[in-house]
């Protein structure tokens, strides 16, 4: 066999093999280990969108008529999947008051244990400087998330907290 043919017959089957390579180990990433996280997990499923408005005067007091309201925050969080303990999705926010408005969205990673939701928020837009944390108990027999929602602020570049409850969209 002479150089020219064994590399005509080395370089396809080298690709041939690292493609099979790759197919073994993204079908076994993306769809066997989902699945066995799923079969072995015996938590509680939190899959779906939680959502609330919190709508205070000037005052800073909480009201509840939207016609008294001058700032008014909203928030929503999709847990588009999870694979036993481990959790991916987004969060959103939205913040308006009668002198500006402002938005953030996030991707996040994070996991369940023991009824605890703990989240690690990245902004979806790469050039946003924020990020946050998101640290939630189940409660309410699964209706509701209550916890924190701390984060660095894009503008200010402050550290807050938020005291947030989050009920389950059916």
């Amino acid at each position: 066999m002479s150089y020219t043919e064994t590399i005509l017959l080395g370089v396809p089957s080298g690709i041939v093999s690292a493609l099979i390579v790759w197919l073994s180990i993204t079908t076994w990433s993306n769809v066997v280990t989902p699945w066995i996280r799923k079969q072995i997990y015996r938590g509680v499923e939190v899959t779906g969108e939680w959502t609330s408005v919190l709508m205070t005067d000037e005052d800073d007091i909480r009201v509840d008529d939207i016609s008294k309201a001058f700032k008014t925050m909203s928030y929503s969080l999709t847990i588009e999947r999870q694979y036993g303990h481990v959790l991916k999705g987004c969060f959103f926010q939205s913040y308006k008051s009668q002198d500006s408005e402002s938005q953030g969205r996030y991707r996040f990673k994070g996991q369940i244990m023991d009824g605890v939701v703990m989240l690690s928020l990245e902004p979806e837009v790469k050039s946003k400087s924020t990020f946050g944390t998101l640290l939630m108990y189940v409660t309410s027999a699964g209706g509701e998330l209550n916890g924190m929602f701390t984060f660095k602020g894009a503008k200010s570049n402050m550290i807050k907290t938020t005291d947030l409850i989050l009920k389950k969209r059916i």
